[in-house]
């Protein structure tokens, strides 16, 4: 009986010690499920958006579109943008780019194409921020995502195929920097 009970103790106070570790290091398991995601919904984070002043310019290989993917055509200070496929569709090519950044518990920064705002209800507003030209002809907007994954999001531009056929330089403009720090 005195051992069932010794038993039961020594598995009460490892239980409380497991508790408490967790309650503890929430954050850190927070942040490593969930990623910038986490920090942008943190009030413990403060959140500042910096458009990037350098246009991003590349070139496209149309005869071999596959030759494109997962290129990256910007990179800066840990943070990525990546071509992430290229479909033709009728007289259009669309582009979608996939945005990596980079975070820690004490800070994160994403450069990207998509802006990321939380509202005063808690919910999330994305919308596309950059810009993508052909020559001076401006492409349209085709998707975005939020942020999807643990460090970054997806947007994609729709491209005329003559215009891409004849040029194929391609120009993102007004590009974003979101920086989260820890207060």
């Amino acid at each position: 009986m005195n051992r069932r009970k010794n038993i039961l103790i020594v598995f009460l106070l490892i239980l409380q010690v497991v508790s408490v570790c967790i309650f503890y290091n929430i954050d850190k398991i927070k942040l490593m499920q969930e990623g910038l995601r986490y920090q942008l919904f943190n009030m413990n984070y403060s959140i500042s958006f910096q458009t990037i002043d350098s246009d991003v310019c590349f070139d496209i290989d149309i005869n071999n579109l596959d030759s494109n993917i997962h290129t990256i055509i910007y990179e800066n200070d840990g943070c990525t943008i990546m071509i992430d496929s290229i479909i033709k569709k009728d007289e259009k090519y669309i582009i979608y780019f996939s945005s990596h950044g980079i975070y820690d518990q004490q800070q994160g920064k994403l450069i990207t194409g998509v802006e990321h705002k939380v509202l005063s209800n808690k919910k999330i507003e994305d919308k596309i921020y950059a810009s993508c030209f052909i020559g001076n002809i401006e492409c349209q907007n085709n998707s975005f995502s939020g942020l999807n994954f643990k460090d970054g999001d997806e947007f994609s531009f729709i491209i005329d195929a003559k215009s891409l056929e004849r040029v194929r330089k391609v120009t993102l403009k007004n590009l974003l920097l979101i920086k989260m720090e820890k207060m």
